[in-house]
């Protein structure tokens, strides 16, 4: 018995967790909007919406464009909210830093990599992950609060 190409993607995406169907549809087609993806998971029988495919991806737009209709900038237009620029650029450093926050203290330099790859899309490895942590720890100030005692006179 034949099974149309339909049929066999509906059975396969039924066995699978929404957000991992919602991981194979963005690879399939990484430059599709989330509400296209959505419609298409829909057609195979897995129903989620844009805002799903947003918490999975932890997609959130790079740039914002904003349009303005009023062409005539003087003087007197002094009650307009400043604009606002984009996000500021994400470093290596930065990323690994959040991730080991949000994993907690019991976690190793794999997890690290593996999220900052997944979230971030930015790929380390695990010594550089190590490194990067390490200078965070001495950059801490130390924990008793007392000042420093002994030393030279």
């Amino acid at each position: 018995m034949k099974h149309s190409a339909t049929e066999v993607l509906r059975r396969r995406f039924a066995e699978m967790d929404p957000a991992d169907a919602i991981r194979v549809a963005h690879d399939a087609h990484p430059d599709a909007p989330p509400t296209e993806l959505a419609s298409m998971l829909i057609t195979y029988g897995v129903i989620v919406d844009a805002v799903q495919f947003a918490l999975v991806l932890h997609g959130q737009p790079d740039e914002v464009t904003v349009d303005r209709d009023d062409a005539d900038d003087t003087a007197a237009d002094t009650g307009d909210a400043p604009q606002v620029g984009g996000r500021p650029a994400l470093t290596k450093a930065q990323a690994i830093l959040d991730a080991a926050a949000v994993l907690g203290p019991a976690f190793k330099a794999a997890d690290v990599v593996d999220r900052v790859r997944r979230i971030n899309r930015i790929t380390v490895k695990p010594d550089y992950v190590r490194t990067v942590l390490s200078r965070d720890k001495k950059a801490e100030p130390d924990a008793d609060g007392r000042p420093m005692e002994g030393g030279y006179a």
